[in-house]
């Protein structure tokens, strides 16, 4: 099986046929006298069946991807081995097209930069910094990734939607972010299941200025996965005890 293959499958939800039920027993045609009747035994109660189309084992693998996904800040310029361009464009295609936004409205893009346009971007951002402890995360990326995935909102589109629904203008922009947001860590998290990879996700959003005419007038960038063969893993991540209330009543 592909890297793409196996990165769709964990995303990818059972839909296991349901069975038949089963044909009612005939009933009898005999002439003779009815038995005697026994006394019906008890009825054993049984375990409630998962939901009809829930695979536990799929839903395990989605969690422990989303466990598995890390700030990888030590790379080197190169994909891990069997890793192809190719794979990492697919697989954010993939989730790109199916990550649910306002009306269906559609308004996130990406754009994917290598190669000398990857360092020449980040090269930029270091020269726009004015001190040394600003520049040492961005140069960093220029040096030591491989490339960068820029997640933008199509800021037309969130325009349109104010027109069309005046009520809920103020709204929209906080939902197109959203819906961005969850192109970005889904991404993120399904580009971590390919075996060598790291990235770390930043917030050098004005760097839309040294990218020309490869983005929109009417474009924003929301955030930058930059990415690379990991070469050292994360630090333990600690975590709060963010208990969920289950709330009945108000």
């Amino acid at each position: 099986m592909s890297f793409i293959s196996k990165i769709k499958s964990v995303f990818k939800s059972s839909s296991a046929p349901a069975k038949k039920a089963a044909a009612p027993a005939k009933k009898a045609t005999s002439t003779s006298a009815p038995a005697e009747k026994k006394a019906a035994s008890p009825v054993e109660k049984k375990a409630s069946a998962p939901a009809e189309g829930v695979n536990p084992k799929e839903v395990d693998t989605l969690l422990a991807a989303i466990k598995e996904r890390r700030t990888i800040y030590s790379l080197k310029p190169e994909l891990p081995a069997g890793v192809t361009l190719a794979d990492i464009k697919d697989i954010t295609q993939a989730i790109l097209k199916d990550t649910p936004s306002a009306f269906n409205s559609q308004p996130n893009k990406v754009i994917i930069l290598t190669g000398e346009a990857h360092k020449q971007v980040w090269n930029q951002v270091v020269e726009a910094i004015p001190t040394e402890d600003g520049k040492k995360r961005p140069q960093s990326a220029a040096d030591e990734a491989y490339g960068t995935i820029l997640f933008i909102v199509d800021d037309a589109v969130t325009k349109g939607l104010q027109e069309g629904f005046p009520a809920w203008a103020a709204a929209f922009p906080d939902f197109a972010v959203t819906s961005n947001g969850a192109v970005q860590i889904s991404t993120w998290t399904a580009l971590s299941q390919l075996p060598g990879f790291g990235a770390h996700l930043q917030h050098y959003n004005f760097l839309k200025g040294f990218l020309g005419d490869k983005i929109g007038e009417n474009e924003t960038i929301q955030a930058q996965l930059v990415f690379g063969t990991k070469v050292a893993d994360a630090g333990e991540k600690t975590y709060k005890d963010n208990a969920i209330p289950i709330v009945t009543e108000l």
